[in-house]
Formats: structure tokens, C-alpha cells, sequence
């Protein structure tokens, strides 16, 4: 049997090339559909991996800074607390009326502030995360 094409005799061949470059559109669609894939997760966990080491350096920094203000409160209370110790003649007088003054500091802290601080807190966290000017 021949196949025969009202157009032409060579429409059996036409539709066979057709079908195979339809084929390899196809193979070449998945192909660069599966590397944009790929390429897409890569990109993806380098941005997580930038976010994570943006949050690391900063909280290193604030952790920095915070480790030297204690030093330096640590210090100042122990000059207040002889000085005070000094003045009223009884060294632990004055330690008692330094950690007097840090509880009272730790209350209204405690009481007042804690809400504020911890919102605060959380904002500048999240802010790490999408701040893109760094």
C-alpha cells in the first residue's frame, strides 16, 4: 500500500519531519525547563544563605555591643558602689544601694517596658531579613 496525499506525493515525509521537530521542541522545552529549575533552587538557597548570614552578622554585632556595655556597666557599678561605700563610711552601704538601684531599674523594665522591648526586638529581627541595602 502507498500512501498518497491529495497535495502532493510527499506529504507522508512532511508530516514525519513535523512530528519530530515538534519532538525535539519538546526535549529541548523540558531541558531548559528542568536547568531554570535548577538554576531557580540555586538562587534561591544562596538568597537564604545571604538572609541567614546577614541576621548572623548582625546579632554578632549586637551581641558585641552589648557584651561591651555590660563590661562597662559591670565597671561603673563597682566605682559607684566604692564610691558610695566611701562616702557613707560602709563599703557594702554602698554595693547595697547600687543593686538597690538596678532592681528598681529591673522593675520598671520589667513592668513598663517589657512589651515595647520585645516588639522592638522582633522588628529589627525581621528587618534583617529583608533589608536590602547591605
Amino acid at each position: 500500500m502507498s500512501h498518497q496525499n491529495n497535495g502532493g506525493g510527499d506529504g507522508y515525509y512532511a508530516d514525519t519531519a513535523e512530528q519530530a521537530d515538534i519532538g525535539e521542541f519538546l526535549n529541548s522545552a523540558m531541558a531548559e525547563g528542568k536547568e531554570y529549575y535548577a538554576a531557580r533552587k540555586e538562587h534561591l538557597t544562596l538568597q537564604v544563605y545571604e538572609q541567614v548570614g546577614k541576621a548572623a552578622g548582625g546579632m554578632f554585632g549586637g551581641l558585641l555591643a552589648a557584651v561591651t556595655v555590660l563590661m562597662f556597666l559591670f565597671f561603673a557599678s563597682l566605682a559607684l558602689s566604692f564610691w558610695l561605700g566611701t562616702v557613707w563610711e560602709n563599703t557594702a552601704l554602698g554595693f547595697l544601694a547600687v543593686g538597690g538601684i538596678y532592681l528598681v531599674a529591673f522593675l520598671i523594665v520589667h513592668f513598663a517596658a517589657r512589651k515595647s522591648i520585645r516588639d522592638s526586638f522582633m522588628l529589627n529581627v525581621i528587618n534583617s531579613f529583608y533589608d536590602d541595602k547591605d
